[in-house]
């Protein structure tokens, strides 16, 4: 990779020698004479390296790493030296230089700790990279939704993220919890420790106590191996319990010694183990309900209820709909008009009972159907049928009332038939008035058409 290099010493030859060097090695390489060059030259433009001789005509190299140390203190600083002054330069890296060269020099030498300076300058900026990409994908950024449902969650996530309690999410499946519970993380003091996931209600009965703890070698057939348990695995970070209300009880008990003593007990093990997780829990059922029944210890649902952290589902907030679309059409490498605004519109109308994963499988699917051009109101419309004859999640709810239905559809009409139905009344009543159609069924002017063109009704 190309770098640029800032060399700033007073002596021709070997400023000379040093420029041949990195240019030799594909750098580009600036050569400045004293303290007051390094600053134009900061001031001009950035470099990735600096290599500066300790003796200047206007100061030191001390006063040149100070300078990049204020203007840019992810840039390594070499200093070349004499023999007379390699105290004051290792004195410079305690001061935060990279490291030193004696003159005269070894080429090779010099060249390997110019590539070592600019391969860890290059992996602290990818680590910046990646915390920024992280923070993005999981942080509050990842949490989309401008209505005031969702900002309410954002501040939750902002409280529970300053805080070490036990977090319980409680929202419907498809709601996101697992992406909660990371911003949560990601903004805590765990951020940079491990963050394990497991859904309590995907493994299998027999092997959830070996999946949280681990097991030693032969504690029952197919343990060929130790094992770590996810708790161990987090030790020092999160672990998110998803579904954690279809636990068995008897496993429900031990999770509540690992939370009081800090420590799990692998499955074939006399010998316990410390951990130090934060416990994130999720469920899509009322946890309390869930304690009425006996299905889960109240014990523990104090434990983990510390701060419950509610999140809507998505058709108590339609309007943040057009901006989850355009939030997963990024995410998927689209433009934001790879779905046509009277598909937008349709999207809007629709209650989604699968909330944000419903939408999501919604829009790819239309992405598949319209074959690479533009989402039209015909690659999602199937998808968003109202479901068992259930007219509460159809735009056409409202037009006339249970027994008109009854006196103009048959008991076995199909859905497409009772939607038809629901057009004509309302066009019949508007005398033929579209926009006043279209009030009438609470949708925008544009599904109407949509879907009179679809029922054959233009």
């Amino acid at each position: 990779m190309r770098h640029r290099v800032l060399v700033v010493d007073d002596d021709a030859s070997v400023a000379h020698v040093v420029q041949f060097l990195l240019e030799e090695e594909g750098h580009d390489a600036t050569v400045v004479a004293d303290v007051a060059g390094a600053k134009r030259a900061f001031a001009d433009g950035r470099f990735d390296l600096v290599v500066t001789d300790l003796k200047l005509p206007d100061g030191s190299g001390l006063d040149v790493l100070k300078l990049v140390s204020e203007a840019s203190p992810d840039v390594p600083v070499i200093m070349i030296t004499a023999f007379a002054t390699v105290s004051t330069a290792v004195a410079a890296m305690k001061s935060g230089a990279f490291d030193y060269v004696q003159k005269p020099f070894d080429n090779d030498r010099f060249k390997a700790l110019v590539a070592n300076a600019l391969r860890l300058r290059d992996l602290k900026l990818e680590n910046v990279r990646l915390r920024d990409e992280v923070a993005d994908r999981y942080g509050l950024n990842a949490i989309v939704g401008a209505s005031p449902q969702m900002e309410k969650v954002r501040e939750m996530v902002r409280l529970a993220a300053t805080s070490e309690a036990a977090v319980m999410v409680l929202g419907e499946t498809g709601t996101g919890k697992e992406l909660v519970a990371r911003a949560i993380h990601f903004l805590g003091r765990w951020a940079a420790r491990p963050f394990v996931a497991v859904n309590c209600g995907a493994i299998p009965e027999n092997l959830v106590e070996s999946e949280l703890f681990g097991h030693k070698k032969g504690a029952f057939t197919g343990a060929v191996n130790d094992r770590d348990g996810r708790f161990v695995q987090a030790d020092t970070g999160t672990i998110f319990l998803d579904e954690v209300t279809e636990m068995k009880r008897d496993l429900q008990v031990k999770l509540l010694r690992v939370i009081e003593a800090h420590e799990v007990q692998p499955v074939g093990s006399t010998e316990t183990l410390k951990v130090d997780v934060r416990i994130i829990s999720a469920t899509n059922r009322d946890p309390m309900a869930c304690v009425r029944d006996g299905e889960f210890r109240e014990d523990l649902y104090y434990r983990l209820n510390v701060f419950a952290l509610p999140i809507p589902p998505l058709r108590e907030h339609r309007q943040d709909i057009p901006e989850l679309v355009g939030a997963y059409l990024t995410r998927r490498g689209y433009g934001p008009d790879a779905v046509s605004k009277p598909a937008l519109e349709l999207l809007a109308e629709h209650d989604f009972p699968g909330n944000v994963r419903e939408l999501q499988n919604v829009i790819e699917s239309g992405l598949i159907l319209s074959g690479g051009k533009v989402v039209q109101p015909e690659h999602v419309a199937d998808r968003l049928m109202p479901r068992g004859g259930d007219m509460t999640q159809s735009s056409s709810i409202g037009i006339v009332s249970q027994a008109d239905a009854s006196d103009r559809v048959p008991s076995a009409a199909t859905l497409a038939e009772v939607e038809r139905s629901h057009l004509e009344a309302a066009l019949k009543k508007t005398g033929g008035n579209q926009s006043q159609a279209a009030r009438l069924l609470g949708i925008s002017r544009a599904t109407l058409l949509y879907r009179i063109k679809r029922h054959g009704l233009a």
